[in-house]
């Protein structure tokens, strides 16, 4: 693309213009990175063409995730898989959430007053952030669902900046008679006290990845670090002939990330907390601020449940919000919405009670439609009441071919996870084209597949199951089954009975195999409505039969945990971990 043709591009920019940024923007050494856990990208805001833009550094390269006015205060979660930052709009500022990727962006705090500075918990549940009327802020924190928003400081000081640290504890700045000092107060909110007493303003704290200190910006006098129950404050950082602000750590702990510059030519920098080794990051013309190094190297984390989203038209829909049995997709969807996941895997009949598109646009995307940027979906038995049609379109795209949701004339792919190898087939055995027997075109092409992939762990996704204690299960997939056992395949997931249920690791024929058989679970828990079993199944492990709600599993090398969680107050849960073959 032209120079000039780039210009205009950018001038009216969003997301889908950002790649022609890359080649406007000077690119800076490489550098090293964040939190607990391996170096990541470094997000900052900057100006490129009169435009904030949010941006992503990863060692040479420099990636645009969205841009907008009055973007501000990027702060990756724990686990590197979301940005928290602030936008502006009309209604003044808020904390807004968007994936790695630039996707999912979404709306978190609303209210009359400015809400900005936010924090991640060290869980990457909640994010804290300073809310309330100008000079008389508090800190809150909110549910990354956005519910369950909470008060943690109090009174009539001007509290701001909140900073979350690794063993729980909140760092955060209060104007004084004296000038801005930093205090520091548990997560509830209880015991506040205050940490540095120096002459001048301290402002932006940052947790050390250990929580045993705090780097700051003490105005004139650079970057200056303190041990976390306040002995010692001394200086860090400095850079002569400007000021430096916004300091964050590297996750090895071992760098100190940091804005300097005039005005409109700032730049990113990079150094050891003892002053040295310093790197700049950015260029000037794109006036860098508010860096944060993203955690990276962490093992994935998906969510999966089955049969999802009610029919609209259904009596209990109750404006999507459901009844305690029925329609529970927005409470099962805000689980998805706490976690700081890799992937969301929809088990199939993911809209009821025929796939139709305005179905899905009505039920299932203002819910699980949220994190549609993560799912790679099975297609279940329900979606071909109207040929699947409608479940094609809105996960690949309105008359699209292929997409996240596989060929829409086979309905079965594969990717990959992390270490793991994912399989996605389609057990509606009469609708898929050569059905799903031994020689089947999904058989051979799974039999290629998975040789294909030789991993060392693999998941295996379908809708209907073939082991349950529901009504037995379906065995028109028993060839799938046998062909995923000779692979070494660990784990299927499925959904079609609407309750949850572990079994043993298990044969083709349901001869329990603890040194190569396959652990199947059933989660069809997604929120359409709950199912009681019959009489237990002889591998049937546990069975949940009281709840919405998701099962949670971590795809480590070599073995994967599991926790189901539930979407309400009941008590049922089920956790393990198991190696793979």
């Amino acid at each position: 693309m032209a120079a000039s043709s780039c210009s205009i591009l950018v001038a009216r920019l969003h997301v889908r213009a950002l790649p022609c940024l890359l080649a406007l923007l000077v690119v800076a050494p490489p550098a090293s990175a964040a939190y607990p856990g391996s170096n990541g990208a470094v997000a900052y805001v900057g100006q490129v063409h009169g435009v904030d833009t949010l941006l992503a550094r990863t060692g040479r390269s420099v990636r645009g995730l969205l841009s907008g006015v009055g973007l501000a205060d990027p702060v990756w979660s724990p686990l590197g898989r979301r940005l928290a930052f602030v936008r502006a709009s009309a209604d003044g500022r808020d904390v807004w959430i968007v994936g790695e990727n630039g996707q999912g962006e979404r709306r978190l705090t609303r209210s009359a007053n400015d809400e900005t500075d936010p924090a991640w918990s060290p869980g990457g549940d909640e994010v804290a952030y300073a809310g309330g009327p100008a000079r008389a802020r508090h800190i809150f924190a909110v549910g990354a669902d956005g519910n369950g928003t909470r008060q943690i400081t109090f009174g009539a000081a001007d509290a701001r900046q909140p900073a979350w640290s690794a063993t729980g504890r909140i760092a955060y700045v209060v104007a004084t008679a004296h000038g801005d000092d930093l205090y520091v107060v548990n997560s509830s909110g209880r015991r506040p006290r205050r940490l540095t007493h120096l002459p001048g303003d301290e402002n932006s704290p940052s947790w050390s990845p250990d929580g045993r200190r705090l780097a700051f910006a003490h105005g004139p006098a650079g970057i200056w670090t303190v041990g976390a129950r306040g002995a010692r404050p001394k200086p860090a950082i400095r850079l002569r002939g400007s000021a430096q602000t916004a300091p964050a750590w590297s996750p090895d702990g071992r760098r100190i990330v940091f804005s300097s510059g005039r005005r409109g030519h700032r730049r990113i920098y990079a150094a050891s907390p003892n002053g040295r080794a310093l790197r700049r990051l950015s260029s000037r013309r794109t006036d860098g601020r508010w860096p944060d190094w993203q955690p990276a190297g962490h093992d994935p984390v998906v969510m999966a449940a089955g049969d999802i989203a009610c029919d609209p038209g259904s009596s209990y829909f109750n404006d999507g919000i459901g009844v305690p049995r029925q329609c529970g997709a927005v409470r099962t969807s805000d689980l998805l919405l706490r976690a700081d996941l890799s992937a969301v895997l929809p088990l199939g009949d993911t809209q009821y009670s025929n796939g139709e598109l305005g179905k899905f646009r009505a039920s299932y995307d203002p819910t699980w439609g949220r994190t549609k940027y993560l799912q790679r979906p099975a297609v279940g038995n329900h979606e071909y009441q109207t040929g699947a049609a409608g479940y094609f379109d809105y996960f690949n795209g309105v008359g699209a071919v292929d997409g996240p949701a596989g060929n829409r004339a086979l309905g079965y792919y594969s990717f990959d996870i992390g270490t793991w190898h994912i399989v996605s087939l389609n057990s509606n055995c009469s609708k898929v084209p050569g059905g799903c027997d031994v020689g089947s075109p999904q058989e051979r092409w799974l039999a290629a597949d998975l040789a294909a992939h030789p991993t060392k762990c693999t998941l295996a996704m379908w809708h209907s199951p073939l082991f349950s204690s529901y009504r037995g299960g379906d065995v028109q997939t028993i060839a799938l089954w046998q062909t995923l056992y000779a692979a070494g395949a660990d784990v299927v997931l499925v959904g079609h009975h609407h309750f949850y249920e572990r079994f043993a690791p298990q044969t083709a024929g349901g001869d329990r195999d603890r040194a190569h058989g396959i652990r199947q679970f059933t989660v069809g828990t997604g929120g359409e409505s709950i199912d009681q079993p019959g009489a237990r199944d002889v591998n049937s492990e546990t069975v949940g039969e009281t709840t919405f709600g998701v099962l949670k599993l971590v795809l480590r090398p070599g073995r994967y945990d599991w926790k189901f969680e539930s979407a309400s107050a009941d008590p049922y849960t089920d956790a393990g971990t198991y190696p793979c073959h």
